[in-house]
């Protein structure tokens, strides 16, 4: 009975390993496709982390039952093209409804997250 408990375990831990690696997967090619680009150094700034992001200014994060992890940027002007800036909404043409919001509903959307 141990030993098919375990196995049992560890598939549930290998199945939930593949859903969220599909989900950050997602997330991160989502988020760095809508990212508007002019020199490239913000669609570059977009990366994910397990636990907290160091020094991220604008995050999404997903969490399965032992970790949570960030996709996040830690760009100066995050906040600029997510939420306008100096007067400008949208800040940019490219990216006009921000990049992390509609990460976030894409993957609400495509995997059935709930919104916390």
């Amino acid at each position: 009975f141990k030993a098919d408990y375990q196995e049992f375990l560890d598939e549930v831990d290998n199945d939930l390993s593949k859903e969220m690696e599909a989900v950050l997967k997602h997330g991160l090619a989502f988020a760095r496709t809508t990212a508007p680009v002019d020199t490239g150094a913000y669609r570059k700034s977009i990366v994910f982390s397990k636990g907290s992001p160091t020094g991220g200014t604008i995050s999404v994060s997903v969490s399965d039952p032992y970790s949570k992890y960030y996709i996040y940027t830690d760009s100066p002007y995050a906040n600029c093209i997510e939420y306008g800036c100096k007067g400008y909404v949208p800040w940019s043409d490219k990216a006009p409804n921000g990049v992390f919001g509609i990460t976030a509903e894409s993957m609400r959307s495509r995997f059935g997250l709930k919104k916390t």
